[in-house]
């Protein structure tokens, strides 16, 4: 599902089962795995912005307030706390443990 006051730009691609929430912002080429959650907020500044060719794995948990750079790789089963910026060309992992 897709709350209100997302962006995307062009060739995005979003897995099935993914929620964006409220204010999301996605650049050129983005890629986003199945059952993935990217938790913008519900009022003005609770955002995630996305760069452009940006991919981002199954199952991942975005958090409020990220910044996710240009050419970045999250990979699957990654928890982005709320706040967390990833430079340009990062590979980003932070797996979830149960």
């Amino acid at each position: 599902s897709i709350g209100n006051l997302v962006s995307m730009g062009q060739n995005v691609t979003i897995g099935r089962g993914s929620t964006i929430w409220h204010e999301t912002n996605m650049g050129d080429g983005v890629t986003i795995g199945e059952y993935s959650t990217l938790r913008g907020g519900n009022y003005v500044g609770n955002n995630v912005n996305i760069g452009n060719e940006v991919t981002i794995g199954v199952n991942v948990d975005i958090g409020d307030h990220v910044k996710i750079g240009d050419h970045a790789i999250v990979t699957d089963c990654s928890f982005i706390p709320p706040g967390t910026i990833i430079p340009e060309g990062t590979v980003y992992t932070n797996k979830l443990s149960l």
